[in-house]
């Protein structure tokens, strides 16, 4: 039944994903068509308002690129934010909720899809990035398109000597932690949203409203917590080597976040079975 579930929250979302990928696609090929032209650069030939004009020009499409990319991150962010209340808490949620399916399978399936759509956008933001970087690169004419290939072998040709290096060896920890809270981090602030709806629908009115500002409250604690934690440990770390430091950080950061994942799972599980408010 989970496969359904996820099937069905797939093509009711895709819709959104598609969209903002697309607009991201868009002002990325926008960038490369302009920075595959020389006048981004400036030319002696110009005067000083066709400069003024161009330089304008190319600030507002920075701007645009700027707003456009962090906007489309927080509407796929907060769409699944918004859809996990709709569809559990609402007139909705007494069709979802009387299914034959597990509590689990409701936060399980709304939980991938939207963790998966969350990478497939930075994806999307990161390979458009590198994209508009090529372009302006390949532009100066310093780079040709032939020279990438080589750097990408000089540069596996250094992870594989950095590997055997004791020092770097020495951060392993650091590293491997690094990379996968970044990978759980968004499944705990996904189900930090839905704790947030669980509690927000306990109220009688503007429950939404109330998930909103609990979430808020919810971020705002969180980063207390950070800083109560980082602070001591780099107060009582001082005086030992940065490697032993940044490892423990990184352990800590990666404990935190999967307890985090657990205790939010057992949180949006018991509002699913135990503290359903539908009216």
């Amino acid at each position: 039944m989970l496969k359904k579930l996820i099937k069905s929250e797939w093509k009711d979302t895709w819709a959104v994903g598609t969209v903002c990928s697309i607009v991201v696609v868009g002002l990325a090929i926008i960038g490369m068509i302009i920075f595959s032209m020389d006048i981004w650069r400036g030319n002696s030939r110009m005067n000083d308002v066709m400069e003024g004009f161009t330089a304008t020009m190319i600030a507002f499409y920075f701007m645009m690129l700027v707003f456009g990319i962090i906007g489309v991150v927080l509407v796929v962010r907060y769409f699944f934010f918004y859809r996990y209340y709709k569809n559990l808490f609402t007139d909705h949620g007494y069709l979802m909720n009387t299914l034959p399916v597990k509590s689990t399978d409701l936060i399980f399936s709304k939980l991938i899809v939207g963790v998966i759509w969350q990478f497939l956008i930075w994806i999307v933001v990161v390979a458009s990035i590198i994209g508009m970087i090529l372009a302006m690169v390949v532009n100066a004419g310093e780079i040709q398109i032939s020279d990438f290939w080589d750097a990408f072998k000089e540069f596996f040709e250094a992870l594989r000597w950095m590997f055997r290096d004791e020092d770097f060896m020495e951060l392993s920890p650091f590293f491997i932690c690094t990379m996968l809270a970044a990978v759980f981090w968004p499944i705990a602030e996904l189900l930090l949203m839905y704790a947030a709806v669980g509690i927000g629908q306990l109220s009688k009115k503007r429950k939404f409203l109330v998930a909103v500002f609990i979430l808020i409250g919810f971020n705002m604690v969180k980063s207390l917590v950070v800083n109560m934690i980082s602070i001591p440990i780099a107060l009582v770390s001082e005086n030992l080597p940065s490697q032993f430091t940044m490892n423990l950080m990184a352990v800590i950061g990666l404990v935190i976040t999967i307890g985090m994942i657990i205790g939010l799972y057992f949180a949006n599980k018991y509002f699913l079975e135990k503290k359903l408010n539908l009216e």
